[in-house]
């Protein structure tokens, strides 16, 4: 609580340093227009007149009282040197929530008129003002961030050394609004930023106004962990490439998404590291998470008009698996487009998973499914799925099922696995099925 609240008054004494002042000074002239012209007899009888001029003066009084009365609250507090008064900390937090709740609703006009009067306040110590500034910058980066940015560059200066957390907010926010503006200022500054936190801010915030930009800065500055840790843990870290592809929200951005990862796969060159495959697998896994959301029908008509490369088809399912919408109500249709376009007669293990969250789905949805479904590889590998589940529930209906199946080691072994379950259950019908299928005792 200390720390909130010296951040919040050294803040305010500090943000002066920003330049702003002309600001300030028109206000004043604007107050000093609308003072002759509340004066002025022309104006008396009209609606939009003295009447309107002097409410619209008296609100901008009413403010700046309030700015200096919270200014005049919060050097009280910092003052006090956060001591909690005789009736308990609690008292203390609740006037410094108080306090920064009231912050939070100022106007432009407050918010200067709060930092005039705490600009060169005596009780602030250097090494408070040095924090502040790059705390206010930060806050100051929502609203401004090119004026952000120029504070930080005055705390190198002043501190001697960079503010990376500063750099990494900042420059993610400057990427949002002035993209070109955001990539000159890395391209001099990279070293001032964490090479994965801040370039992944700088990436994610171009994202929104250039992805193919964003791409390119993504490997340009490697804003990406080829061995990650926490949920990544050893494994390449390229979720950045899924929060650009994600701020594809039609299936027009995604069209051209796909073309922009097309162009940086195609031009990839070497690639020792698969580091383009992986920006490019991810962003594909991400950009079809919304695209189910669409319905069946119209995603899939989608689909087929991109022309899918192979690689590119087991991403989007793997994308496609994640979304509720393609893994309740039109499953089954999902599964006969998968079969047609993106399954091979080999095992998948993205459409397996899919089958079995399906089952547990609605597993009489997926049995009634299968008995209408035309054959193919997701057919085989649903059956599969589906025989292997029931055969610790129902081993004869997992038994009629798994004989529909070609023949080979795949569904020797699922026969083997029926047999097990059934011998438990009925070891009469278990020792005709063995003698069937030639299973040993």
């Amino acid at each position: 609580m200390k720390i909130l609240i010296t951040i919040l008054v050294v803040a305010v004494a500090t943000i002066i340093r920003w330049q702003q002042w002309n600001a300030l000074q028109q206000l004043q002239a604007e107050e000093l227009a609308l003072t002759s012209k509340a004066s002025d007899p022309a104006s008396i009888g009209n609606p939009g007149g003295a009447a309107h001029t002097a409410a619209t003066l008296k609100s901008r009084a009413d403010k700046m009282d309030a700015a200096r009365t919270l200014a005049k609250e919060l050097i009280t507090l910092f003052k006090e040197g956060w001591k909690p008064p005789s009736e308990g900390f609690h008292i203390l937090g609740n006037r410094v929530d108080t306090v920064a709740a009231r912050m939070d609703q100022l106007d432009n006009l407050q918010l200067r008129i709060l930092i005039e009067q705490r600009r060169d306040d005596p009780e602030i110590d250097d090494n408070h003002r040095k924090d502040a500034i790059r705390t206010a910058a930060i806050s100051l980066s929502d609203f401004d961030p090119a004026a952000a940015m120029t504070i930080l560059s005055g705390i190198d200066i002043l501190r001697g050394d960079p503010p990376n957390e500063g750099y990494d907010y900042v420059i993610g926010k400057l990427a949002s609004v002035d993209p070109l503006a955001a990539l000159a200022w890395m391209r001099e500054n990279k070293s001032k930023v964490n090479k994965y936190e801040g370039g992944r801010a700088f990436v994610i915030g171009l994202a929104d106004k250039d992805q193919k930009l964003a791409f390119q800065s993504l490997l340009e500055f490697q804003a990406y962990e080829l061995h990650g840790d926490g949920e990544y843990e050893g494994n390449p870290n390229f979720s950045v490439a899924e929060q650009i592809a994600r701020t594809a929200r039609t299936l027009e951005d995604r069209a051209a998404m796909l073309g922009n990862l097309r162009e940086l796969a195609d031009n990839a060159g070497e690639d020792p590291d698969h580091v383009v495959g992986y920006t490019c697998e991810h962003a594909l896994y991400a950009m079809a998470e919304g695209v189910a959301t669409y319905g069946c029908t119209r995603a899939t008509a989608w689909l087929d008009s991109l022309d899918l490369r192979p690689g590119e088809c087991a991403q989007l399912m793997r994308g496609l698996r994640t979304s509720e919408a393609a893994t309740k109500g039109d499953v089954g249709k999902w599964c006969e487009w998968m079969g047609g376009k993106l399954l091979k007669d080999e095992f998948d293990p993205t459409f397996s998973s899919w089958i079995d969250a399906w089952m547990n789905e609605d597993l009489q949805a997926v049995e009634k499914w299968l008995t209408q479904a035309a054959e193919g590889p997701a057919k085989r590998m649903t059956v599969s799925n589906f025989a292997s589940m029931m055969a610790s529930r129902d081993p004869a209906k997992a038994a009629r099922w798994a004989e529909t199946l070609p023949v080979g080691a795949t569904t020797d072994s699922l026969l083997h696995g029926i047999h097990e379950f059934w011998e438990k259950t009925d070891p009469t019908a278990a020792a005709a099925f063995a003698t069937k299928h030639g299973i040993a005792p």
